[in-house]
């Protein structure tokens, strides 16, 4: 597997059987996703397995527990949703969702609508490594009876 800078990929599984054909860009955060680059099921019936390069490009957000197939290609500054079954490309600067994925909106609305959620009246912006346990309790209330509450995490 040929991974680039600033690559996060924790409680992920990668295709350990055909590693060699995955190639992950810079920048790049997979959060607990599998990515395979075969499909046996063939092998019992043909006794062949496919093979197929996966292509991850620079600057890419994969969502939790998604699942990429063999021979995709996501190209740069995409952003895979959470749960979503990635079995076609996806081009660069869009966001794709749902089983089996399809493209939502492009990364630029996205952008642009979190913007707009950021500059409401009742956003918290915190600093995770300040946020303690009082904090967290009143956090939780906020966020659980208030629609209008929104709150975001800064490294």
């Amino acid at each position: 597997m040929i991974v680039g800078d600033h690559f996060f990929g924790q409680n992920s599984i990668y295709d350990k059987n055909y590693p060699w054909l995955i190639k992950i860009g810079n920048n790049v955060t997979i959060t607990h996703s599998t990515i395979l680059a075969h499909d046996e099921s063939m092998k019992k019936h043909l006794h062949v397995t496919s093979v197929g390069a996966v292509t991850i490009d620079d600057n890419v957000f994969v969502g939790f527990n998604s699942t990429i197939l063999p021979g995709v290609h996501i190209g740069s500054n995409a952003i895979i949703a959470a749960g979503s079954l990635v079995n076609r490309d996806v081009k660069a600067g869009t966001v794709v969702g749902g089983v089996p994925a399809k493209q939502i909106k492009t990364v630029d609305d996205f952008v642009e609508k979190q913007q707009v959620k950021l500059s409401a009246k009742r956003t918290q912006i915190l600093d995770y490594s300040e946020i303690s346990n009082e904090m967290k309790k009143d956090l939780y209330a906020n966020l659980s009876t208030n629609d209008d509450v929104l709150a975001f995490v800064k490294d």
